[in-house]
């Protein structure tokens, strides 16, 4: 896979190792999570682009939200570069297995 290619997962250990080897932390959007009609905004704090508008989760809960809501992450990039996004697992073309490889769909 090239260098700059998204890699798009549902798998939690794939999520969480791409996550911290680029120094990034789980969060979650202030105010959202309290219960199953209030879903949290999931997303990740990577360095120098923290955001005041985003709160500190572990990544136990993280991960647990990311299945309930049946979401799947699109990362892509390195060091100041990277991003991640959160979607839909309906909403993202898988390849393979689902656990790497692939891109969003229209």
């Amino acid at each position: 896979m090239a260098h700059n290619e998204p890699i798009i997962t549902l798998h939690p250990d794939t999520i969480r190792d791409w996550v911290q080897e680029r120094g990034g932390e789980p969060m979650k959007k202030r105010g959202t999570g309290h219960s199953s009609m209030d879903p949290a905004v999931l997303d990740i704090a990577f360095p120098g682009k923290e955001d005041p508008s985003l709160e500190p989760i572990d990544w136990e809960e993280w991960l647990t939200h990311l299945d309930e809501q049946e979401l799947a992450a699109v990362m892509q990039g390195e060091g100041a570069q990277s991003l991640i996004k959160i979607m839909r697992k309906d909403r993202v073309v898988m390849s393979g297995e689902g656990s790497t490889g692939g891109r969003p769909s229209a």
